[in-house]
């Protein structure tokens, strides 16, 4: 009888299993943490890329704006 891997009852699931998984649940955890990452770098790039056409970043408009226009009819 194999007694290395077996548990008291018999029922339950291996112990070691989660040791075992582990350094493949890391591997898959950091792959998806770099694909995250690279995701958040496009998105910034396209916005970036996108600006105003004068290089400068987009940012919140100036509330005093209103004052400048012509009231609608």
């Amino acid at each position: 009888m194999d007694v290395s891997r077996k548990t008291t009852t018999g029922s339950q699931e291996d112990p070691m299993l989660p040791y075992e998984t582990h350094p493949t649940r890391h591997a898959e955890l950091v792959r998806e943490a770099r694909a995250e990452g690279l995701a958040r770098a496009v998105r910034a790039a396209r916005k970036a890329a996108r600006g105003s056409g004068r290089g400068e970043p987009e940012g919140r408009v100036d509330p005093g704006w209103r004052d400048q226009l012509a009231t609608a009819a």
